[in-house]
């Protein structure tokens, strides 16, 4: 519904003021404004039940493409309490460099090791 055929359905004295007018249009057309997505969401991105770091580390790398902004810290803090396999944090230099890629790739290291075991 466009906002003119929103406003012409309108009950006759239905709005009592301006106010009651800015509250109407907020409650009609506040949820066709698209949210934007931060990276405080990829806090919500964790490794389920069963589900191997691959396709976890696939999955979280997927929604930090989404963003439009992504902050590394943050995005690394996802990343690292996301993961279930805390084994992989036991070595503190892991963490030690705080640089995402570093993080990512040891990870992508731990995968491969993960893999082999299976075969």
């Amino acid at each position: 519904m466009t906002q003119c055929a929103w406003y012409k359905n309108l009950k006759p004295i239905s709005i009592k003021g301006f106010s009651d007018l800015y509250t109407k249009i907020v409650a009609h057309f506040s949820t066709s404004i698209p949210t934007k997505k931060t990276s405080t969401k990829l806090l919500n991105v964790v490794q389920q039940e069963g589900e191997s770091t691959r396709v976890y580390l696939k999955r979280s790398n997927t929604e930090m493409l989404k963003l439009e902004e992504l902050i590394g810290l943050i995005a690394l803090k996802a990343l690292t309490k996301g993961v279930k396999k805390h084994v992989l944090w036991r070595k503190p230099y892991v963490l030690s460099d705080r640089s995402l890629s570093k993080v990512k790739q040891f990870m992508e290291n731990h995968i491969r090791v993960e893999e082999a075991r299976l075969l």
